[in-house]
């Protein structure tokens, strides 16, 4: 068993199906480590019992139903916790797909299916999970309600201690916020350090507000050129040209206000540059994602992408950063935006009968904890504090800060909470996340990419009108 869950935590594969996303990730990631100990309630060994034995003042009471794709331990954790501290009050946790072993091939899509039929029948849950949905389309439904006001009316949320720049990139036009995520993450990239330093440049000062995909191509042929690379190097390991699609899909379709910018002169050139990479994957395979960066050899692979994970900051310390890595550089996208992702992402459907109860619980998941009241493991210390926030970022940067003095020492706790700090406070795109939609785009990726059956002009073309077709349904 622990055989099945080693591959399945080092290899995810993703944009050739579209298949998984953060919440699988997490998924996979609690259900691993669970079995790597033994114990299927092992994630988070945090105690479910809130020290003390006060009474419960808040006279909370009810039935919460919270519908979610994949099974998650930390979320259950909160759960028990979020009961134990208020007894009149159960939740119940909904999962289409208990058991990843035996999860049907197209779990996303019946998930989402589920969740459509639920919003307009009004028969939703009273918290739906939206990790693995087109979280625009649903944030302009009109279906959930608006957290803001949530915020605005209770005297225990200072909105200060947010990070108001990721609540924002997920407003209607209206300025509404219909959605609050627990975790946030993005995706840097690490290079080749002997490419690197056959070329005399030092990343993160050459680049300090990021890299673009035009930088990568130049350093690319660069080291072509100098001797660093050679004909056998490939871009990335196990990827494809769907590579940095996870940042660039979002500059050019505009989920939020519903428009596409596939005919550009800058995509054109951004389908033209990944089709003169050197890739070991076909566009159709898509990548492979580890869990962890690899270690480069002097020639093998030029630069790889590394997702932020809330016990992985200090792969940024020079000192910790894999054999022939540089410290990971953050990717702008083609308009300079810088992309996230998150997960813990949670909506309330305004039909549902317990709308402030479940405000109460998601209040109860992002606000201001008091780590002290957490028994851990010590063995597993960082593993415990970081799935309490979904392996990310907390949402609320004064979690962030109290959870670093918790995971990391105090030679490094500071330094990376204020680097990590500046650095979530630039995100301010959203990733990529309506997978119907990208189904349809790879159609034209593979085409192109694969087939050689159409030009890069006729390629953008039609995924300028499968957008256009899809946007006004």
């Amino acid at each position: 068993m622990k055989k099945v869950w080693s591959l399945a935590l080092a290899v995810c594969l993703v944009f050739g199906c579209f298949a998984c996303s953060n919440a699988d990730q997490e998924a996979i990631y609690s259900s691993a480590l669970a079995e790597a100990k033994g114990d299927s309630s092992a994630e988070a060994e945090t105690s479910s019992q809130p020290r003390g034995e006060g009474v419960d003042e808040s006279g909370l009471s009810g039935t919460l139903v919270v519908s979610i794709p994949l099974d998650n331990p930390n979320l259950e954790k909160w759960a028990d916790r979020f009961m134990d501290a208020h007894p009149g009050v159960k939740i119940v946790i909904d999962c289409q797909e208990p058991d990843l072993l035996s999860m049907s091939p197209d779990w996303s899509k019946k998930y989402i299916e589920r969740t459509v039929v639920s919003l307009t029948s009004g028969d939703a849950a009273d918290i739906i999970d939206l990790d693995m949905t087109p979280i625009y389309r649903y944030a302009n439904s009109g279906y959930f309600e608006d957290f803001y006001a949530y915020m605005e009316k209770d005297p225990d949320i200072e909105i200060e201690n947010y990070y108001t720049n990721i609540l924002e990139a997920f407003e209607t036009p209206g300025g509404q916020l219909p959605i609050l995520p627990m975790g946030i993450a993005f995706t840097p990239l690490v290079f080749n350090t002997y490419m690197m330093d056959a070329m005399g440049v030092d990343v993160e000062e050459a680049y300090p507000d990021g890299v673009g995909w035009r930088d990568l191509v130049d350093l690319f042929q660069r080291a072509l050129e100098e001797g660093g690379a050679d004909e056998d190097t490939y871009f990335a390991k196990d990827q494809s040209p769907a590579l940095l699609d996870i940042y660039e899909l979002s500059a050019f379709v505009d989920l939020r206000n519903e428009q596409a910018y596939f005919e550009s002169q800058d995509f054109l050139e951004y389908l033209q540059a990944m089709d003169s990479l050197p890739f070991e994957r076909s566009f159709a395979e898509g990548g492979l994602f580890g869990s962890f960066s690899p270690t480069f050899s002097p020639s093998n692979y030029f630069a790889q992408t590394a997702e932020v994970s809330l016990d992985g900051l200090g792969y940024w310390e020079p000192t910790m950063t894999f054999a022939g890595n540089t410290t990971p550089v953050l990717y702008r996208a083609n308009g300079g935006e810088y992309v996230f992702t998150t997960s813990g992402t949670y909506g309330i459907p305004s039909s549902g009968e317990n709308k402030e109860l479940a405000w109460e619980f998601l209040k109860f998941m992002a606000d201001e904890q008091d780590y002290d009241t957490f028994e851990v493991e010590p063995a597993l210390k960082e593993l415990q504090y970081s799935a309490l926030h979904f392996h990310r970022i907390p949402i609320n940067r004064v979690n962030f800060k109290n959870v670093c003095g918790k995971i990391y020492n105090e030679m490094f706790r500071e330094r990376l909470f204020e680097k990590f700090d500046g650095f979530v406070k630039k995100m301010n795109m959203f990733h990529f996340s309506d997978g119907q939609l990208g189904l349809a785009l790879a159609e034209s990726q593979t085409a192109y990419f694969d087939n050689n059956l159409i030009t890069a002009e006729e390629c953008a073309q039609q995924m300028q009108e499968r957008a256009e077709i899809y946007l006004k349904e």
